[in-house]
C-alpha cells in the first residue's frame, strides 16, 4: 500500500512537466507524456496488488478501512467469484455509465474500420485506453486514500499547483513568446502564461482548480497561507488571458459563493473584474469575445465543423478519437501534412467532440457520466471544503470544456479524477 501511495503522488506530480516531455507513438497522431507513463505503472501495480490480496486470505484480512468499506457494500451472490473476493471499493454510480460510454466509444471506433485504415483505428483506440487508465485514478484514489489523510492528499495538489503557478510566472518573464514552437504544432502565444502545458487555456483551468480548492479550504480553516495560494492562482488565471479560463474562474466563484460565502466571493469577483480596467491586454481579450475577433471566429468555425460531422454521423459517430482523420477527409485542414497539429484531434467543445465521434448514443452515455459525477460531488458540498472545491472545479471544467477540449486533456483528466476520488472517499 505504501508503494501505491508513492506511485499515486508521483502520478499527480507528473502534471508538473506537463507537455514539455512528449514521446511520439504514431506519426502525426499523438504522443505519450510523463503522466501517461506513470498512470500506466500506477494502474498495473494497483491491479496486481488487489489481485494478490484476493489470493491471500491473511493479507486480505488486514483490517484496512478499504476492506471494511467493501464489506458494507452489497455483493452479488456466487461463490468463487474473484470480483466478490476483491477488497475493492468501487463507485458503482459512476462506473456503470463510464463502462457503457466506453463500450459505445469502442463500438463506434470498430465500425470506423470501413472508412479508416487499421493503423489509424489502432492509433485512435489508444485514446480510449488512455481515457480508461485516467479514470482508474478515481478508483485508485478511493482505495488508497484514507479518510483521515484526505486533507494531506489535497495538500499534495496545493504544492503541485503552486509549482505550476511559479513556473508560469518564470516562463512569462523569460519566454514570453512561443513563436519558435509553431514548427512543432503549437500555437504562437505571446505574453501569456502557458507554464509547462504550453497552452494558456489548458493551464488556465488548472489554476482555476487551485483557486477553487484554496478558497474553499480557506473559508473553513481561515489559514492565510491558503489565501495567499488563492491570490497567486487568481493572478495566474488573469495572466493567461484565456477567456474560457476567465469564465470558468467566475463560475467556480459563483458556486462557492452560493454554497458558502457570498460576501467573500462577491468581493473577489469585483476585484477580478476591476483588474480588467488596469490590464489592457485582459480588456482587449474580453472585448474580442464581444466584437467577435479572429479567435472567436475560429472557435465558432470549430463548433460548426463538429456539428456538421455529428449531423452526418448521427447514430454512432465517426469513431472515438478518429476526429483528426475525419477532419482530413472532410477537407477541414489547410495543410493535410500535419493533420491539424496538436489541436487537430479535437474540437473546441468536448461535448461536441463526443457527439461527432460517438453519435447520439455515446453523447447520452457521456452526459450520464457527468450527471453521476455531479451527484457524487454535490452531496456534501455545503459541509465539506473537499466536496465544495470538487464541485466548483467540476462546474468550471464543464463550462471551460465548451470552449476548449479540456475534458480529455491528459493532465486535466488526471487531476479531475483524483479530486472526484477524494470527494467520493470522504463520502464513504
Amino acid at each position: 500500500m505504501e508503494l501505491l501511495k508513492l506511485l499515486l503522488v508521483t502520478a499527480i506530480a507528473s502534471v508538473i512537466p506537463g507537455q514539455l516531455v512528449r514521446i511520439p507513438f504514431f506519426p502525426q497522431s499523438g504522443a505519450f507524456t510523463v503522466s501517461d507513463i506513470l498512470v500506466v505503472i500506477l494502474a498495473v501495480v494497483f491491479l496486481l496488488y488487489f489481485l494478490f490480496r484476493a489470493q491471500n486470505p491473511d493479507f486480505q484480512a488486514s483490517g484496512e478501512a478499504n476492506l471494511e468499506a467493501r464489506k458494507r457494500e452489497p455483493r452479488p451472490s456466487g461463490r468463487g467469484d474473484l470480483f466478490n473476493k476483491l477488497p475493492l471499493v468501487v463507485p458503482k454510480n459512476i462506473v456503470l455509465p463510464v463502462s457503457i460510454f466506453s463500450l459505445l466509444a469502442a463500438l463506434s471506433t470498430f465500425f470506423a474500420l470501413n472508412r479508416f485504415s487499421p493503423l489509424e483505428i489502432l492509433a485512435s483506440s489508444l485514446f480510449l485506453i488512455r481515457f480508461l487508465l485516467y479514470f482508474s485514478v478515481l478508483i485508485i484514489t478511493l482505495n488508497v486514500a484514507k479518510k483521515e489523510t484526505i486533507e494531506s492528499w489535497l495538500n499534495v495538489f496545493f504544492a503541485i499547483g503552486t509549482i505550476l503557478v511559479l513556473l508560469g510566472f518564470v516562463q512569462l518573464l523569460l519566454v514570453p513568446n512561443l513563436l519558435f514552437l509553431t514548427p512543432y504544432g503549437w500555437d504562437p502565444h505571446r505574453t501569456r502564461i502557458v507554464s509547462s502545458f504550453l497552452d494558456p487555456n489548458f493551464i488556465g483551468i488548472v489554476f482555476v482548480f487551485l483557486a477553487s480548492f484554496s478558497l474553499s479550504k480557506y473559508l473553513y480553516k481561515k489559514n492565510l497561507g491558503l489565501l495567499l495560494i488563492f491570490l497567486f492562482a487568481s493572478i495566474a488565471v488573469l495572466l493567461t488571458f484565456s477567456r474560457s479560463s476567465y469564465l470558468a474562474f467566475l463560475c467556480a466563484l459563483f458556486v462557492i459563493g452560493i454554497l458558502k460565502s457570498f460576501k467573500i466571493t462577491s468581493l473577489t469577483v469585483l476585484i477580478f473584474l476591476l483588474s480588467f480596467l488596469i490590464i489592457p491586454q485582459a480588456r482587449e481579450r474580453v472585448a474580442g469575445a464581444i466584437t467577435f475577433d479572429e479567435t472567436a471566429e475560429a472557435r465558432t468555425e470549430s463548433w460548426q465543423k463538429a456539428l456538421l460531422v455529428f449531423a452526418d454521423n448521427f447514430l454512432i459517430g465517426v469513431g472515438f478519437n478518429t476526429y483528426r482523420y475525419s477532419q482530413a477527409s472532410y477537407g477541414f485542414f489547410e495543410n493535410d501534412q500535419n493533420l491539424g497539429g496538436h489541436s487537430g484531434a479535437g474540437s473546441d467543445s468536448s461535448l461536441l467532440l463526443v457527439a461527432a465521434t460517438t453519435g447520439v448514443f455515446g453523447l447520452g452515455a457521456f452526459i450520464w457520466v457527468l450527471v453521476s459525477i455531479y451527484k457524487t460531488v454535490s452531496k456534501s458540498a455545503k459541509n465539506s471544503f473537499i466536496a465544495l472545491g470538487t464541485l466548483a472545479s467540476f462546474t468550471s471544467l464543464l463550462v471551460h470544456s465548451q470552449f476548449v477540449n479540456s475534458l480529455f486533456f491528459p493532465q486535466i483528466m488526471l487531476l479531475f479524477w483524483f479530486f472526484v476520488g477524494l470527494a467520493a472517499k470522504e463520502d464513504t
